[in-house]
């Protein structure tokens, strides 16, 4: 598989977390988990589990879910390749989510105040500052 084609499925697999909030935290653990063990149906198995756990907030519990849903839905594409090709796809996954990130296309809107970005008071006190 050429980068071109890897970098297609990895905008595929990305687009599927539009509207939750920070889903690259958890899709880097979880690939990280992938990366270790290079067995993609015991990650999904964790995915799974996690996704369902009441230890989770609704946040994450989403995102395991959207990954176990986007990953089963990939698994014809996956077993015909290695698993550098499989752990080169989820880095451009966590490379794409952090440019969601940055763009403001994830879940919360942050409102910018009408004074602009926050500036650094000086300190007040004995300290020369007046």
């Amino acid at each position: 598989m050429n980068v071109d084609e890897i970098i297609k499925v990895a905008e595929d697999i990305a687009s599927k977390f539009k509207g939750l909030n920070r889903p690259k935290n958890e899709w880097n653990k979880w690939s990280e988990y992938y990366s270790r063990t290079k067995d993609l149906n015991k990650s999904l198995e964790l995915a799974n589990m996690l996704s369902n756990s009441p230890m989770l907030k609704d946040n994450p519990q989403k995102v395991y879910k959207v990954i176990t849903s986007t990953i089963k839905s990939k698994m014809t594409t996956f077993k015909n390749l290695s698993s550098e090709e499989i752990s080169q796809i989820f880095g451009f996954v966590s490379w794409k989510l952090t440019s969601f990130e940055a763009k403001g296309e994830g879940g919360k809107k942050v409102e910018k105040s009408p004074r602009g970005n926050f500036r650094r008071q000086p300190r007040r006190g004995d300290r020369g500052y007046r």
